[in-house]
């Protein structure tokens, strides 16, 4: 995609200008799109928990060992939870295998039992799970894990602490002496994600057996890890194939209210005091502002402040409107030229002038 610079303001109507000139401004241009990028620094709190599971997981390999430092990411809706573990994996070479506990039943696990070809005998199917672990480098990831029922739950546990299969047949069994018990020998560690079991969430309260499978990780609304996440999202749509350059100038406004709210002292997210009180005043109106529901509401805006500050103003938090407006008064509209963070290649200074004068 081509560079789009506007004119800059700071240059007066009926100057004349001279291609050293327009230069400079290019590189004002750019600096200020540099400037307003936003890179990944330093490690989440779930990456780095990943990092020591990982590293345990591969000693144990190497010198025998059965203690596998499972993770437990306990943190509410939006956290980025799912985001920063599948991130992880694609980064690390891992092999995420990742169910939706809430959803699963125990043949998930073991596997089903069905007619051979022939017809005239039963067979027992291998679960897609004990297929996907059986990669190398697996990480199995429980999404959603105490919303799942209890009799899953109880059949996870084992896979969970001895990386092992009920089959249910002597056939499938490689374990001496354990029969029908399928050992996972490629499988690293397990991940499980749970909101936090209140009032606010209808989930149910692990067991003590259960939590003492993991090592438990309070996942926190970290504002500028959630920026980089959902920056990197939204970078990730703009580079689609079938992305439109106005998909792009949509998304790049997008990400400039993303930086802009993220980044303001005076932003925060509801905490429980807030939503007590939204719920007495407005009822089933009230809908209090999750990081789940900002990247929502930004994923749905057209990349204006005033698109943003209406759809705030008729679906979210109405007791901190006056708020928004405020943390957003001083805030521009990202114009076309920060539509060079999408760009896939430099442009020459030929190409730079011809934008400028065009």
């Amino acid at each position: 995609m081509k560079l789009k610079v506007k004119k800059s303001r700071q240059i007066s109507e009926g100057k004349k200008l001279t291609e050293a000139s327009l230069d400079d401004e290019v590189k004002k241009a750019e600096n200020q799109i540099d400037n307003d990028k936003v890179v990944s620094g330093n490690k989440g709190q779930i990456e780095m928990a990943l990092d020591r599971a990982l590293s345990t997981a591969e000693r144990q390999k190497r010198t025998g060992g059965s203690n596998y430092t499972n993770i437990i990411l306990i943190g509410g809706a939006g956290t980025g939870k799912t985001s920063a573990v599948r991130d992880w994996a694609a980064a690390n070479g891992i092999n995420l295998v990742l169910q939706n506990t809430s959803t699963m039943d125990e043949t998930d696990l073991t596997g089903v039992v069905a007619r051979s070809a022939e017809g005239n005998s039963t067979v027992k199917l291998r679960s897609d799970v004990l297929r996907g672990l059986n990669q190398p480098r697996s990480v199995l990831f429980l999404d959603e894990y105490n919303r799942g029922r209890s009799s899953v739950r109880g059949t996870l546990l084992t896979l969970i602490n001895d990386h092992l299969i009920d089959t249910g047949t002597d056939e499938e069994s490689n374990v001496p002496g354990l029969t029908g018990k399928y050992e996972l020998k490629n499988m690293l560690f397990t991940v499980a994600a749970i909101n936090p079991a209140s009032g606010e969430y209808t989930t149910d309260e692990l067991d003590p057996a259960e939590i003492s499978r993991f090592r438990r990780v309070e996942v926190k609304t970290d504002k500028k890890h959630l920026l980089n996440i959902l920056t990197k999202k939204f970078m990730k749509q703009a580079e689609q194939e079938g992305a439109t350059d106005e998909d792009r100038d949509i998304i790049a406004g997008q990400i400039g209210l993303l930086k802009k709210l993220l980044s303001d002292k005076q932003f925060q997210f509801d905490n429980e005091e807030d939503e007590r009180a939204g719920y007495q005043k407005f009822g089933r109106d009230y809908t209090p502002l999750s990081p789940r529901s900002l990247t929502n509401l930004i994923a749905a805006t057209d990349g204006t402040k005033e698109d943003f500050l209406d759809l705030y103003n008729d679906y979210c938090n109405p007791m901190k409107k006056n708020t928004m407006d405020m943390i957003l008064q001083d805030y521009e509209d990202v114009d076309d030229k920060a539509n060079s963070v999408f760009k896939k290649r430099e442009l020459s200074n030929e190409e730079k002038l011809d934008n400028f004068l065009g």
